[in-house]
């Protein structure tokens, strides 16, 4: 499976450069499926390269997954390795199971439920309805950027009015969704859409 930019661009180009020279690219099918991430060195020097055609050596693991619900809330992240588990009393591989990365349940406007959270290395930036969480804010999970507006998971509002106000006077200038988390979401702190719309327009583009 090919990894490319949210613009299109080919798989060499960087989407982000982190402290220390972690690198970072999202991996797009019809819609983001996950993250690869590899490591330089100080001085830029490639670590692990996972394009096959690179004189490294193939590593896994550096490839994370989405699994997602029907509103593109991510429920959990799977690398790309696999777990063998041996036979009872034996060597032999019976089965594989996914190496699963972070898993967490969200409330319905999207706070993470306590108790109910895993990460087994740092926790993925992208959460409830597939946004990306601003956790040095108010703390993992908490808040997000919807482009629009910033959404405090906590409290199920934006913390701004709604530039399109105007047109819908009969609800909160703050809410989320139209006070309706199950069937829709809000795409971009604008306003409400059924999840079926969403999805028939990604599948049309």
């Amino acid at each position: 499976m090919a990894t490319y930019t949210s613009t299109g661009t080919a798989v060499d180009a960087s989407l982000n450069l982190l402290p220390l020279g972690t690198n970072e690219r999202y991996i797009y099918g019809s819609s983001r499926l996950g993250m690869e991430r590899w490591y330089v060195t100080t001085d830029g020097n490639q670590l692990y390269d996972m394009r096959w055609y690179s004189g490294n050596t193939f590593r896994r693991g550096y490839k994370n997954y989405e699994l997602s619900n029907h509103l593109g809330n991510v429920l959990a992240t799977i690398s790309d390795k696999k777990k063998g588990v041996p036979l009872a009393h034996s060597s032999l591989i019976d089965y594989f199971e996914a190496d699963l990365q972070t898993a967490q349940d969200y409330y319905p406007f999207g706070m993470l439920m306590p108790h109910r959270s895993y990460a087994s290395t740092a926790n993925y930036r992208f959460g409830f309805n597939g946004k990306e969480n601003d956790n040095e804010s108010k703390g993992l999970g908490n808040q997000q950027d919807y482009g629009m507006r910033v959404y405090d998971t906590r409290i199920g509002r934006f913390l701004s009015v709604d530039p399109i106000t105007k047109d819908y006077p009969q609800i909160t200038p703050y809410q989320y969704a139209s006070d309706r988390p199950i069937d829709g979401l809000d795409f971009d702190g604008l306003e409400f859409l059924v999840q079926t719309i969403i999805r028939s327009l990604l599948d049309f583009l």
